[in-house]
Order: C-alpha cells, then structure tokens, then sequence
C-alpha cells in the first residue's frame, strides 16, 4: 500500500491532504461545496515535514529550514520560515483545522499537535483516484455555475 494522504482533524470536520495533487479538501460538510486549495511546492513540503516527523516531537527551527528548503537547493531564513508556517496555518484554518494543529514553541520551533491527524493509504492507482474526485468536483462546479 502507498500512503496516499492524510486526514487532519476528524472524517466530519477535517481536511484531507492528498499528496500527489498537494491539495487540501474539506471534508466538513458546510464547507463541502467550498474550493480544494492547492499549496505551492515549498507549502506543501513544509505540511508534509510536519506530518511525516510531527511524532519525534519539538521539530526544530533549523531541522526544518535544511529539510524543506535548503535541501531543495533554496535559501532558508527564519523569517521566511514563519511567513510560509502562518500562512499555511491560516490556510488549514480555513477549512476548519484546530488552530492549536501546528503549535510554536518560541525561539527553538514547532509542535504538531499528532491526535489532530492520521495517515491514508490507498491500493489503487492515484491516477484512477485523482480523475474521480477532480471529475465530482468539476460536475459540482458546473452545477453551481448553472444554478
């Protein structure tokens, strides 16, 4: 099995990650209708650092910054580190993710609240599963538009 995604908060107000497409969508019910957003590369490799070491604990500035953009070729900084984090948190909260999700810990990094989301793993292909649900939500979009 391949990990396919993950589910942050719960199957009735959360977020599914799928992290082929990198894209979230709400699986709460009121926001259901709302667009999937899609996070550029860097957001999503910061999301998906948290998720896969938000386990080990306090994830350290620096450990962050080498994996997410110095090890892509990319300058780090801590500015830009918090501009990308807040960013990407108020994104989450959009779709109804807890705002404690992903915690500070001022001066020495981050916490990722780890009963706050699980992983999803799938058998079948991400191409078959992929032209399911952008086909829905494109039938839902059509729809909308005509109403």
């Amino acid at each position: 099995m391949r990990k396919f995604g993950y589910i942050l908060g719960d199957d009735s107000n959360g977020v599914m990650v799928l992290r082929e497409n990198r894209v979230l969508i709400p699986l709460n019910s009121q926001k259901i209708n709302q667009k999937h957003i899609y996070l550029r590369q860097t957001m999503f490799r910061l999301l998906e650092f948290l998720l896969e070491r938000g386990k080990s604990g306090l994830l350290r500035d620096e450990i962050i910054m080498r994996a997410v953009w110095e090890g892509y070729g990319l300058k780090s900084s801590a500015p830009r580190l918090w501009q990308v984090m807040n960013e990407l948190k108020k994104r989450l909260g959009a779709l109804g993710v807890d705002e404690d999700f992903i915690m500070r810990v001022e001066g020495r990094g981050y916490m990722v609240n780890t009963t706050g989301y699980e992983p999803v793993y799938i058998r079948a292909s991400y191409d078959r599963l992929s032209r399911f649900i952008f086909t829905r939500q494109q039938t839902t979009d059509m729809v909308k538009s005509v109403k």
